[in-house]
Formats: structure tokens, C-alpha cells, sequence
């Protein structure tokens, strides 16, 4: 399971360092927050929807990744 602003990200060609430095996080924590280790904090989430300009619940949304193999 995944964030969806993983792909968003990704199409629009940012990496964690840029995501977390135009968010004021480690680049760590976006990863975590991407693959589902972590939840944002009230603070980072706003700053997210802020960074991507995409509702909370979208932006947040889990999308379930089929395994291959």
C-alpha cells in the first residue's frame, strides 16, 4: 500500500529531497509517509496539501500496488 502522492509526485518529476525541502521535512520521512511507515502530522499534512494544491483525502489516499511474482 502506497500514498497516492507518490505517483503524483512522480508525474510531476520531484523527488523526496525537493517534496521535503518545500515542506520542511527529512526526505526520510516523505519516503516513510509514501510507503505507509508513518502518518504526517497534522502540520505536515496541511503543508502537503499546500506543496501539491490537492484536497488532504486525495493527496492521502492508499492505493493498493499488485505484487508481480
Amino acid at each position: 500500500m502506497r500514498h497516492i502522492f507518490r505517483m503524483i509526485r512522480n508525474q510531476r518529476g520531484l523527488t523526496l529531497l525537493q517534496v521535503g525541502e518545500g515542506v520542511g521535512a527529512s526526505k526520510q520521512m516523505i519516503c516513510d509517509i509514501e510507503h505507509g511507515r508513518r502518518s504526517p502530522s497534522r502540520d505536515l499534512e496541511k503543508r502537503l496539501v499546500k506543496f501539491f494544491g490537492i484536497p488532504a483525502e486525495e493527496l492521502l489516499a492508499i492505493s493498493e500496488e499488485k505484487k508481480v511474482g
